[in-house]
């Protein structure tokens, strides 16, 4: 049996798949076994895995009809695993030949290390790199990211990951076979920020360890899941179920939720006036239910936006604001 389980989930990405096959077989580090789950590709994805499979010898597992969930398709592969670790090896992404050794040397260091994973570099369709993930950290949780660090899992859900996933994506980590299995898998219902989700209740259950070199190589191109279904309804209902759950696992200080309600709050509102009309009454009301769960003040907060657009809209805004200016102005001159 293998130490590491490497699943290759694909849909669509045969323009890719030599490439994440690739880099897979060119890992220094070699107590690996391979299986390449297909959520019904439509195009020549498996005619390249069966030319791999045949030469390698990995196991292929063929959908017949789409899932509807890249989290079911963890699932699925977790499934068929046997190794101690597993590295989901996304199949549009790219890694260094020294990711596995890297990864598997830190979890054997220590055992309550959950997962680890590695800085990554964002690239395009062609390969050429866009940006440093670790660019887009600082501006969360300032420096920590520039070296490498093992940090208690709860510690970090309260610094970073309540405001935003910190884990560029699967291809980027390797975990405990046995802790995902405790945590009841990946939930299959989501469809973008089940990752999020997923790495929370793992860093709940012990240690995380971060590796600041870039050693994946994260595609960001026009046919992936997050760049298909874009950053509309969807993606806000599910950031509030994200954040509602590390909310319950990290048990937040009351400033920290106020805050991140409140940011939660503007975002929605943000999305209301750049795409508002794309928007139905559904995908409001959808997005609500799942922002009650998180923010005890969301009518309140609501409300007030609602009165506050109706103004805009109805050209008394500018009103509004000019008799709250003087209201402020006659009250300094009463203090004075």
């Amino acid at each position: 049996m293998s130490k590491v389980s490497v699943i290759i989930p694909n849909y669509n990405h045969a323009r890719f798949l030599r490439q994440r096959f690739d880099s897979v077989l060119r890992q220094t580090y070699t107590d690996w076994g391979l299986i390449y789950l297909d959520d019904a590709s439509k195009d020549d994805s498996n005619g390249i895995a069966e030319e791999y499979s045949l030469k390698h010898g990995f196991r292929m597992f063929l959908n017949s009809e789409n899932s509807g969930s890249p989290f079911k398709q963890w699932n699925k592969g977790i499934d068929f695993c046997e190794g101690e670790y597993v590295w989901i090896a996304e199949a549009d992404d790219d890694s260094h030949p020294d990711f596995l050794a890297r990864m598997v040397g830190v979890l054997e260091s220590d055992p309550t290390i959950v997962f680890a994973y590695a800085q990554s570099y964002a690239v395009d369709a062609e390969g050429a790199i866009l940006f440093r993930y670790d660019e887009l950290h600082k501006e969360i949780a300032g420096d920590p990211y520039e070296a490498d660090f093992i940090i208690d899992g709860r510690e970090e859900l309260c610094r970073s990951m309540i405001r935003m996933n910190t884990v560029p994506n699967a291809s980027a980590v390797v975990f405990r076979r046995d802790a995902f299995l405790k945590i009841g898998g990946a939930p299959a219902h989501m469809r973008l920020c089940g990752d999020w989700i997923t790495w929370s209740r793992l860093m709940s259950l012990g240690r995380m360890a971060y590796v600041a070199e870039p050693l994946n190589y994260y595609r960001s191109h026009a046919k992936s899941v997050r760049s298909t279904l874009g950053i509309g309804a969807r993606n806000m209902k599910e950031t509030y179920m994200a954040r509602a759950e590390v909310a319950r696992l990290a048990k937040l200080p009351d400033a920290l939720q106020e805050e991140m309600a409140a940011h939660s709050a503007m975002c929605w509102l943000d999305l209301t006036r750049t795409g508002g009309d794309a928007l139905s009454l559904k995908d409001h009301w959808d997005i609500f239910r799942e922002a009650r769960r998180f923010d005890a003040r969301i009518y309140r907060r609501v409300a007030r936006k609602i009165v506050r657009w109706i103004l805009e809209r109805s050209g008394l805004g500018a009103v509004t604001s000019l008799l709250r200016s003087r209201t402020r102005s006659s009250v300094q001159v009463k203090s004075e």
